[in-house]
C-alpha cells in the first residue's frame, strides 16, 4: 500500500511539473527540440525525436561488444579497443544506450550542464525499457555517486534523479552503496591519471553499512552512470561492490564515447 502511495505521488508530481513547465515555456515563447530544431512545447526533445532517437536503441545481444557494450561494426564478440586493452575486468556486462555524438552529445550537455531536467523522465523511460530487456526488470540499481558538495551547490545530480524516477515510476530498487571521495572531475584528467586515482576516488558509503549488514547484499546489481568514457569509473565502482560480496555487477550507461 505504501509503495502504491509513493508511486501515485511521484506520478502526480511529474505530471504537475510537466504541465507547469509547458505553460511557462509557452508564455516565454516556447522551446525548440535539440535534435530537429522544431517547437517542442516546453520539452528539450519533441515527441517525434523521442520516439525515433531516444526510445529506440540497439538491444543487448550479439550486435554489441561483450565487454564494453559498444555496437559492433564488422567485429564479432569483442570490439578492437577491448581486444587491445581490457580495462573492465570486474564488470560483468555493460549496456550503453546511445553513442556520444551528434544530438546525443547535445542532449547530455543540456541535461548535465544546462540542467534541462525535463530530460530526466525521458532517460528514465529509456533506461527502464533497457533494464526490462536486459535483466527482466528485477534488479537492484546502484547509482554512481556525485562529487562531494555537488548536491549542496547545484541542488541536484542527474544520476540520483534518474534513479529516483526509475524507482518511483518503474519500481526498481535503488541502493546507495557508494560515495565519492575525490572532488576532481574525471574529464579534466588524462587517462593515466584517471587510472592512478580511481582506487582513491570512491568508497563504500558509511551511512549504508549498517543498512546492508542488517538487510543483506544482493547477488547482482546494476551500476548506473551517465556516460562511459575510459571505463575507469565503472571498473573502480564494480571492484568495490564485489568486495562487499556481490557476485555480478552490470553497468547501465546512457552514453558511450566510441
Amino acid at each position: 500500500m505504501n509503495d502504491v502511495k509513493v508511486w501515485n505521488a511521484a506520478v502526480f508530481r511529474v505530471t504537475l511539473a510537466t504541465a507547469a513547465r509547458n505553460l511557462l515555456s509557452l508564455l516565454w515563447g516556447g522551446e525548440h527540440c535539440i535534435c530537429c530544431g522544431k517547437p517542442s512545447l516546453g520539452e528539450a526533445v519533441c515527441q517525434k525525436c523521442k520516439r525515433l532517437r531516444f526510445l529506440s536503441f540497439v538491444p543487448p545481444g550479439p550486435a554489441r561488444c561483450d565487454c564494453c557494450g559498444k555496437v559492433l561494426l564488422g567485429e564479432r564478440g569483442r570490439c578492437m579497443d577491448c581486444r587491445r586493452n581490457v580495462l573492465l575486468e570486474s564488470v560483468d556486462a555493460v549496456l550503453p544506450l546511445y553513442p556520444y555524438r551528434l544530438w546525443y552529445k547535445e542532449a547530455l550537455f543540456s541535461w548535465k550542464m544546462k540542467c534541462k531536467r525535463s530530460l530526466s523522465p525521458l532517460f528514465a523511460r529509456a533506461a527502464a525499457s533497457a533494464l526490462n530487456l536486459w535483466c527482466g526488470g528485477r534488479c537492484v540499481l546502484v547509482p554512481v555517486p556525485p562529487r562531494p558538495g555537488k548536491l549542496r551547490h547545484h541542488g541536484w545530480d542527474q544520476i540520483q534523479e534518474l534513479c529516483w524516477f526509475l524507482h518511483a515510476l518503474y519500481g526498481f530498487s535503488v541502493m546507495h552503496l557508494l560515495e565519492r571521495l575525490s572532488v576532481n572531475q574525471q574529464k579534466k584528467l588524462r587517462r593515466a591519471e584517471r587510472i592512478k586515482g580511481a582506487s582513491n576516488s570512491y568508497a563504500i558509503a558509511y551511512h549504508s553499512k549498517r543498512w546492508w549488514r542488517s538487510h543483506g547484499i544482493p547477488d547482482e546489481v546494476v551500476l548506473v552512470d551517465d556516460v562511459l568514457t575510459t571505463g575507469v569509473t565503472a571498473e573502480s565502482c564494480a571492484r568495490l561492490l564485489k568486495s562487499l560480496g556481490i557476485e555480478k555487477v552490470r553497468v547501465l550507461t546512457l552514453f558511450i564515447v566510441d
